[in-house]
């Protein structure tokens, strides 16, 4: 039990430290992105999927995956309940410049969106509300036909009928391949502590896509090979839910 909150509490360490030093916790990141104007964060989040893709793959083709639990949680198909949330999603984080992870990341690092704090807290006391009261309308969802009541795990590997270290290594290529596409067309938009460069260069300034997206990866690993979700929202879900 106590390595259990103790990895646990290193790995959330872990996936914070991530979103603070890539920037994706700066409303200007992440409303340059959407507005197609700073490509940074689109690359740290696909390079993530990517390197994510690559060692999961690797694991599956190696033979290493049951032996050190380097397994995806496949998330199993729900319905209608995917385009809704994938509409209030994008609405909310174009509308707040937060996703669930960020929102709390900023809030404790005293970030703020057009200098204050407040727009940050009362954001993140949203999403908490907002799980805590899914937890709650689950089931009527499930009754109106929103959300199925027996969800199917939908995977493409099966559906095309190969192997999940082919399919998983040839889609983090890929990614990879679309992440350097923008490297090198997009334009870039590089911010600094102002300071001159010296050994600790790394730990003032933010880090590039390509050391977020790999850090990041390997918490999402890190954080399955626990049996546990990566993202914030999901880990509160699943604990209201009491699903251990």
């Amino acid at each position: 039990m106590l390595s259990s909150i103790l990895t646990g509490i290193l790995t959330g360490m872990g996936f914070g430290i991530v979103l603070y030093k890539v920037g994706a916790i700066r409303h200007s990141r992440v409303i340059a992105m959407l507005l197609l104007k700073d490509p940074k964060i689109l690359k740290f989040s696909l390079s993530c999927v990517a390197f994510g893709a690559l060692i999961y793959g690797s694991a599956d083709i190696f033979g290493f995956a049951d032996v050190m639990n380097i397994k995806p949680r496949v998330m199993p198909f729900l319905g209608w309940a995917h385009l809704i949330g994938g509409i209030i999603f994008g609405v909310t984080m174009g509308l707040t410049g937060l996703c669930p992870g960020t929102g709390f990341v900023q809030a404790g690092s005293g970030m703020c969106v057009s200098g204050k704090r407040s727009p940050v807290i009362f954001a993140t006391l949203g999403l908490l509300a907002g799980v805590i009261a899914f937890a709650f309308i689950k089931t009527p969802m499930i009754d109106a036909g929103l959300l199925l009541a027996r969800p199917v795990s939908v995977t493409l590997h099966d559906y095309l009928g190969i192997s999940y270290g082919t399919l998983a290594i040839s889609f983090g290529l890929f990614l990879l391949l679309v992440v350097l596409f923008f490297e090198g067309f997009a334009p870039k938009r590089v911010l600094t502590s102002g300071q001159p460069k010296s050994k600790w260069s790394f730990i003032r300034e933010e880090w590039s896509w390509v050391a977020g997206g790999l850090g990041m990866a390997i918490m999402v690993v890190i954080s399955s090979m626990q049996d546990q979700y990566a993202g914030f929202s999901g880990c509160v879900l699943n604990f209201l839910l009491c699903q251990w």
